[in-house]
């Protein structure tokens, strides 16, 4: 037998592309393991290209099913998490105006699948075809020991095959939180996996609460992405920032991060809004906008519901406004959803460190502007005003956002008059709230003094 392990890594999209591969987990695990990549756009040369010395990358072909593995996964996510210990069973709900009796239905039949979930795994065993990898089965007989990681908001019919292929051969099944907001609605544990490794002590409490996860299963290892996010050392210096975006250095940087059209379509309206403010001298210390626009709101070749739909307009706001700049990712697949480059997340981390204000809307934003003490200004309104489970405002009240708000580290404006009235105020006193923030960070991050790749590596390694 080989005397090196093996690491399987399934990507479903972007975000896990660049938490597992464009960090410094990606560089030392490729020195210490064998690593063979599951991912949709196996074929496209640019991941080829950035990835090319990787021992293998495999097809992850996610439309390769059969349409009663396709109604069974529907119905196992309904089987994901407690839906009485989430607001979010409460909101869908709440939004559709549905009556206490259809409201207590849906919350027992919820409550029967979760308490079921026995009945998933004798389905997948029995309904679910097996994937036939000779290649793959061989090389994990040829390894001495063999992990697959998926990431917490990653799920798919090949996913669950996959789980069970590794399970058969004696591999270890780890899932890593990709992001802080997963274990709330964006989870589904299929099985019960050897390991989940969290970033912070109150995730590790949300694994065992909502999803049933032993504790002796729940490891603290810390964020990945965010401990490359802390690496300020390959940041531009001050006059090459200015010059990349076309500032002027004279004036205060106002950031503002936009969200995808589901969660928030008045991107538009917004920054016309902060603009004029700028151009008629509410703002009163001199300012200028840099806008960064979502991952989602843009695909490569094709729209969704998540997609801009104002996108092309932006470019006429840059010929009203001088004092406006625009940062767009650079989205490269259709099939890995959301994949940019690494220069993406660089061109994030500058921006970020290089202002003195970001604005957002509910958005992980809020974590990496308080990463780099920055104050934060959570956007609650819409333009023009919709009903509240139709607005921006119902974000606040998911469950994951809720917690932060807890630690007061971020300031929630409801009209433009009160947006313009912070964004003052923040501008003349930047360090107000430097503690909250501090505080509101480590609660999701956890501590970074312990570099969690090599927390990560640790576990593999032993």
């Amino acid at each position: 037998m080989y005397k090196k392990k093996l690491v399987i890594i399934i990507l479903h999209h972007g975000f896990e592309a660049t938490t597992f591969l464009r960090t410094k987990f990606y560089d030392e695990i490729k020195k210490q393991f064998d690593v063979i990549i599951f991912t949709p756009n196996y074929s496209e040369e640019y991941f080829i290209s950035e990835f090319n010395n990787f021992y293998k990358i495999k097809n992850l072909n996610i439309q390769d099913s059969t349409k009663l593995e396709r109604i069974l996964l529907k119905i196992f996510l309904r089987m994901s998490y407690h839906p009485l210990k989430s607001n979010i069973l409460k909101l869908r709900l709440k939004k559709n105006k549905r009556s206490f009796l259809a409201y207590s239905i849906n919350v027992c039949m919820n409550i029967f699948l979760y308490k079921m979930k026995f009945l998933r795994n004798f389905s997948i065993k029995i309904f679910f075809t097996k994937i036939n990898d000779e290649d793959l089965v061989s090389e994990m007989h040829f390894h001495e020991k063999t992990f697959l990681i998926i990431g917490t908001n990653s799920w798919s019919i090949q996913a669950i095959k996959l789980e069970r292929l590794v399970k058969k051969n004696g591999g270890v099944i780890i899932h890593y939180l990709i992001g802080w907001d997963n274990l709330f609605n964006k989870t589904h544990f299929f099985s019960e996996p050897d390991l989940l490794l969290v970033w912070s002590e109150i995730q590790k409490k949300q694994a065992i609460s909502l999803h049933n996860i032993k504790n002796e299963k729940v490891k603290i290892v810390g964020s990945i992405l965010f401990e490359e996010k802390a690496d300020i050392s390959k940041l531009f210096n001050r006059d090459d920032f200015y010059k990349k975006y076309n500032l002027d250095k004279n004036k205060k940087i106002i950031m503002l991060g936009t969200a995808n059209n589901y969660i928030y379509n008045s991107n538009y309206e917004l920054i016309k809004l902060i603009c004029e403010a700028i151009l008629k001298n509410k703002i009163d210390v001199d300012s200028q906008l840099i806008i960064r626009l979502h991952p989602q709101s843009r695909y490569k070749n094709i729209s969704t519901i998540y997609s801009d739909n104002q996108f092309d307009n932006y470019k006429d706001l840059v010929n009203i406004f001088p004092f406006i700049s625009f940062d767009i990712p650079q989205v490269m697949s259709d099939k890995l959803k959301f994949d940019c480059t690494k220069d993406d997340l660089e061109n994030l981390k500058n921006i970020v460190f290089h202002s003195d204000l970001v604005i957002n809307v509910a958005s992980t934003i809020s974590l990496d502007a308080a990463l780099y003490n920055k104050p934060i200004i959570n956007v609650a309104f819409d333009i023009p005003r919709k009903t509240y489970f139709e607005s921006c405002e119902r974000c606040y009240e998911y469950d994951h956002y809720n917690l932060l708000l807890q630690y007061r580290g971020t300031d929630i404006v409801h009209t433009e008059e009160e947006l313009i009235s912070k964004i003052n105020f923040y501008l003349k006193n930047p360090l107000f709230k430097s503690h909250e923030r501090l505080e509101m960070l480590k609660s999701q991050i956890g501590d970074l003094e312990f570099p969690p790749s090599e927390m990560f590596l640790d576990i593999l390694k032993k």
